[in-house]
């Protein structure tokens, strides 16, 4: 079965998962209602948030590795690939942004492999360490128990995401592979050997991180449901490490399964967190829709053939 099929496959999975889960609960779904544009507007300002976090991270990483790009340009290019991660499944807007990359501004795309690397890595410590603090809050604040496992497992995820950060330089070998390998461990030690970029990154990924939180915390008040922040952080946070696993367009069916599961035990109803996630995809969905096109003319300006890279799809060989 070829890549498209598998796609496919999963996508159409997610989808009558979603579908069947909310025919199962169409009684607590028809009390369900948008009671608040206010939270919406919230819910608004958390998506941008984060979107700006994501193309501010892009712009660090980039720059630090030798590439000129200009901050708008990362900023509207980070639009566009968003918009397409949401109707393209296993990220496809990321293989346009490297294409991109690569034919304007000629950054490797060894190099482009470490940004994304690097930032997975930065993801799992912020989310593992803000899911640690929340699970230790409720558990000596709150004295609320049972929940020793997950905090291990939150610490083990952080514990793994820090051993990744030592990730040793390998040396080219005159392998074709090894040599690749070496160049994309290179590219992230040049990252990681500067702890101010560091920290910078951290504090970015932390921003894009309190963005969809915020976002997902504002989407269960627009639907008229009290959430506490702490069992939000929880369920949001591990939403938001499950959905790297982004087999879906936009982790569509993974994100909702995760907040529904972990939500159910931090006495949050499961119907509930996944209407606020939904609620929180149509926010984003939406503001996509109309960014996405403004920015696309800006990066048509830019360079006119960006444009053709951007409509093609074009993958990187």
């Amino acid at each position: 079965m070829n890549r498209k099929r598998l796609s496919l496959v999963f996508v159409l999975g997610a989808v009558a998962a979603i579908g069947f889960y909310l025919w199962w609960h169409r009684r607590e779904l028809a009390s369900v209602v948008v009671v608040s544009p206010f939270y919406l507007a919230f819910c608004a300002l958390g998506v941008v948030v984060c979107l700006a976090a994501n193309g501010l991270i892009l712009y660090v990483m980039i720059s630090r590795l030798g590439s000129r790009i200009g901050i708008w340009e990362c900023l509207n290019l980070s639009l566009v690939t968003s918009a397409m991660n949401i109707v393209t499944p296993m990220q496809g807007g990321m293989v346009v942004r490297a294409v991109y990359l690569k034919r304007l501004h000629d950054f490797q795309y060894s190099q482009y492999l470490a940004t994304l690397i690097g930032r997975q890595v930065l993801m799992m410590i912020v989310c593992s360490g803000m899911a640690a603090i929340a699970l230790a809050w409720m558990a000596f604040a709150d004295h609320r128990y049972g929940w020793g496992a997950a905090l291990a497992g939150a610490v083990v995820c952080l514990g793994i995401a820090v051993l990744a950060r030592l990730f040793p330089r390998i040396r080219p070998q005159g392998n074709w592979l090894l040599d690749r390998i070496a160049a994309v461990s290179d590219a992230w030690y040049r990252l990681r050997s500067q702890p101010r970029l560091l920290a910078t990154l951290t504090v970015l990924v932390g921003v894009q991180v309190a963005g969809e939180l915020f976002s997902f915390w504002t989407a269960f008040g627009a639907i008229g449901i009290q959430a506490g922040l702490v069992e939000v952080t929880i369920a949001g946070t591990l939403g938001v490490l499950a959905s790297t696993l982004s087999i879906t367009p936009g982790a569509l069916g993974i994100y909702e399964a995760v907040v529904a599961f972990v939500g159910a035990g931090v006495a949050i109803a499961p119907i509930h967190s996944v209407m606020a996630s939904l609620v929180s995809r149509a926010v984003v969905l939406v503001l996509l829709m109309v960014l996405a096109p403004f920015a696309i003319l800006f990066l048509k300006r830019h360079a006119p053939v960006s444009a053709a890279i951007l409509s093609s799809g074009e993958r990187p060989t």
